[in-house]
């Protein structure tokens, strides 16, 4: 969020930069407006072309189109006249220049308070061929290509005479990204680089490995973190997501939105991610409709830490088990299925809870009792609540709803734990 660093609450926090060469240049171009001599000649300069023999703007190839979701209801019938312009990382000049602005932006933003730290960079839909977006009266909407789309192959197209630095876009993404990455070294020496494909092997490692770009010398290229934004199971199920040890299930996420009120779909996604020691998180926004974390239901926000507070709690990972027949997730610190949906937190210890259906139970960690339940709000903050047992029986290693406490399904508690007595 801009602007955070103004605030003393960002005191302790790490910032990451979402694509952060979007920074460095007006990259919005609407066919509608007019614009200066000296603005479009800098466009022409930095950005990507698709076909230098015509004018402004029909020459810039087209990123992301901003009438796109509109298109979801109206149907391929829009004007498309307004996108957003991709830099043309071909040019070393432009890559520079690239790198330049984002240490300075990272550098202002920790000169104004220091204790607000950087933390790295990440992308969404970084397909290494470019984020470039085509129209097709086939298709109903526009749809993210590549620059042979429009020249016949992965290159710009260029003036005569224009010279080239990188034969391929590419190739010239990948050198930006590693001149980006030893920059911010200074800044961070650990700083991450996290990438949200749709589909990771068919829209990143695909394109990393046929091009022959998982050597050591595009090794500062490759990402810390990759995220499936798809709420397929690719992201655990398909092992061409691992060929040329771009990556491991230790450094895959599942982060998609679409599955606010596919519940079940959750249980499949984050208990494969929880079973294979991969993480969850949510990239962009939580669910599709949800501008705040306050919106999102109790169960969703639990579920989708489990698997990260798993890898944070070393659960081992031979006592992780996802049942794909049930669709059930256990281990000694979390469980999730259609009745219940509980996690331990790496830090407090406390169980977080959701019970989803009257059957539902929370198991007990071995050694421990329930000292007391806590009702939580919409951040899970704790609140007063006076009569817990009233809805909920401890007994046995387990809480359970008793019979008149379904009101409280759906909700969030933490279980406050205390050591048991020694015998």
């Amino acid at each position: 969020m801009p602007g955070m660093e103004n605030f003393k609450e960002s005191d302790g926090l790490w910032f990451v930069f979402e694509t952060p060469e979007y920074m460095t240049y007006n990259r919005t171009i609407d066919a509608r407006k007019k614009y200066s001599k000296k603005q479009i000649a800098e466009w022409e300069e930095i950005c990507a072309i698709k076909d230098a023999s015509r004018p402004f703007p029909d020459n810039i190839a087209t990123g992301w189109f901003w009438d796109i979701w509109e298109a979801d209801i109206s149907g391929n019938k829009m004007p498309y006249l307004s996108f957003s312009a991709q830099l043309n990382f071909q040019k070393k000049s432009v890559i520079d220049r690239t790198v330049k602005k984002i240490v300075e932006r990272a550098r202002a933003v920790t000169g104004k308070n220091p204790k607000f730290k950087f933390g790295g960079c990440s992308w969404d839909v970084p397909d290494p061929t470019g984020d470039f977006y085509g129209i097709s009266p086939d298709w109903k909407r526009p749809r993210q290509v590549g620059l042979k789309f429009w020249t016949g192959k992965d290159s710009v197209s260029v003036r005569e005479g224009e010279k080239l630095d990188y034969p391929t876009y590419t190739e010239g993404t990948l050198r930006y990204l590693c001149a980006l990455r030893r920059a911010v070294r200074a800044l961070n020496p650990d700083a991450k680089f996290i990438m949200d494909p749709w589909l990771i092997y068919r829209d990143y490692v695909k394109h990393i490995v046929d091009g022959g770009y998982n050597t050591p010398e595009f090794a500062d290229a490759m990402p810390d973190l990759l995220m499936s934004e798809s709420p397929s199971p690719d992201f655990a199920t398909d092992s061409r997501n691992f060929e040329g040890g771009i990556t491991d299930p230790s450094r895959v996420a599942t982060s998609s939105d679409l599955s606010s009120y596919d519940y079940a779909r959750e249980i499949r996604n984050v208990g494969l991610a929880a079973a294979a020691g991969s993480w969850s998180a949510w990239f962009g926004n939580p669910c599709p409709t949800m501008r705040s974390i306050r919106d999102v239901p109790p169960r969703m926000k639990i579920a989708r830490a489990l698997a990260t507070w798993e890898n944070l709690n070393n659960t081992p990972l031979s006592a992780r088990k996802y049942d794909l027949e049930k669709n059930a997730y256990d281990s000694p610190t979390a469980h999730m299925c259609g009745g219940c949906v509980w996690a331990t937190h790496p830090e407090t210890k406390r169980i977080f809870f959701c019970m989803t259906s009257p059957d539902g139970e929370v198991r007990i960690p071995e050694g421990w009792d329930v000292e007391r339940i806590c009702a939580l709000d919409s951040v899970f903050g704790e609140y007063r609540w006076a009569k817990p047992g009233a809805a909920f029986d401890v007994s046995g290693g387990k809480i359970r709803m008793k019979e008149g406490g379904k009101y409280v399904s759906g909700e969030g508690f933490a279980a406050v734990l205390k050591k048991k007595p020694a015998n």
